[in-house]
């Protein structure tokens, strides 16, 4: 990465300080200036060696030049626009201007409206994050082997399009090129829908006059359902109210999905409610979901053990004397969709194989999923 001197992370919450901290350690970028509103993430920042210059900004200094060949706007979807306008007439010529929004197509036909001929805008949206947010949640591996999609403006040129593709894999992301409004109807189906759906669910529980006992005995694929709901709730409103007709059109066609299994219900009709659960079963085996999530993917197993004392710390142990990494472990304490009372969770294949295989040996009755 000879020839890039310096970037600019404008936003240095989850996705702009994983970027970065992935630009710091993976593509070995030795000046990352980071921008924030926030002073203790700028600080916090410079403590960590993530950034070498920060720059607490308001409205006084928002329009100082910016000395960088990288430009990534790390801002919330309704920001990005005012941002991208406020710094075009700051950054040097062939910077390369780019945003990490999770919508695309109001940002990219807002920025065409604005755009010099020597200016260069790549809409960019990593397909990756978590449920918690802020600086200090974000990490230098959140982006590794997550698609990260990038929408020309018509400004970019073939150089510029593989200059920025080239720094998203050096920092572990795999890009792929996509027109905005592809992009907006993807996403709203596989991302934003499934927010939607996670809080849907928390509300309809939460409405039943047996609430308690529903949130009591929520059994694993309910938590794993709704675990995202988690997530910032304000994020998630300006992300749907920018997408807002794609994610409309998501909604009306599940309702309807909905619809058609309710009728199988009603009509009792026992080889369609099978095949609706082999056609899902089967679409989901051949998604590639193990290796390229929009969050971290885990693999994990269920151990069937006695409930008595150091029954965890002798399977932690027992894997860590093996240097099996362990990246979450606890009782079920709802099991009505598996098998086992302890789950224990790892980051890759490999290693849960293993541990299956070393728990075997020592008469552990072990599940594995698929």
């Amino acid at each position: 990465m000879d020839d890039i001197a310096a970037v600019a992370v404008i936003g240095l919450g989850l996705i702009g300080g994983s970027i970065a901290r992935a630009l710091r350690c993976k593509a070995d970028i030795h000046r990352i200036i980071g921008i924030d509103k926030n002073a203790d993430y700028v600080h916090a920042a410079l403590e960590d060696n993530v950034i070498s210059d920060g720059i607490v900004v308001d409205d006084s200094n928002m329009l100082s030049p910016i000395d960088a060949d990288i430009v990534f706007i790390c801002t919330p979807v309704s920001s990005v626009q005012t941002m991208a306008s406020a710094i075009i007439p700051h950054v040097k010529k062939g910077c390369i201007i780019t945003d990490t929004a999770s919508v695309k197509a109001p940002i990219m036909h807002g920025i065409e409206t604005i755009l010099h001929d020597d200016t260069i805008f790549i809409g960019g949206h990593p397909m990756a994050g978590t449920e918690k947010s802020g600086y200090h949640a974000g990490n230098s591996r959140l982006l590794e082997n997550a698609y990260y999609i990038l929408t020309p403006s018509s400004t970019c040129d073939d150089e510029a399009l593989d200059e920025l593709s080239h720094v998203i894999r050096s920092i572990g992301a795999i890009p792929l090129i996509m027109d905005a409004d592809t992009h907006d109807e993807v996403v709203a189906a596989v991302s934003h829908l499934p927010h939607v759906l996670a809080s849907s669910l928390m509300h309809f529980t939460k409405d039943q006059h047996n609430s308690e006992y529903m949130k009591l005995l929520a059994a694993g694929a309910f938590r794993d359902m709704t675990r995202i709901a988690a997530s910032n709730p304000y994020m998630w409103r300006e992300i749907c109210l920018a997408n807002a007709s794609a994610v409309k059109r998501s909604i009306d066609d599940f309702i309807a999905v909905l619809s058609r299994f309710a009728n199988m219900l009603d009509d009792k009709d026992a080889e369609s409610i099978l095949s609706y659960f082999i056609d899902a079963k089967q679409w989901r085996s051949d998604m590639p979901i193990v290796n390229k999530s929009y969050v971290y993917p885990t693999f994990d197993i269920i151990v069937d053990v006695d409930d008595k004392p150091g029954t965890i710390g002798e399977i932690a142990t027992l894997l860590g004397q093996h240097s099996l990494n362990i990246k979450n472990i606890g009782i079920l304490n709802s099991r009505e969709d598996t098998s086992g009372v302890l789950k224990i969770s790892f980051s890759d294949r490999e290693t849960q194989r293993t541990a299956v295989d070393i728990l075997q040996s020592h008469s552990y009755k072990v599940f594995a999923d698929s």
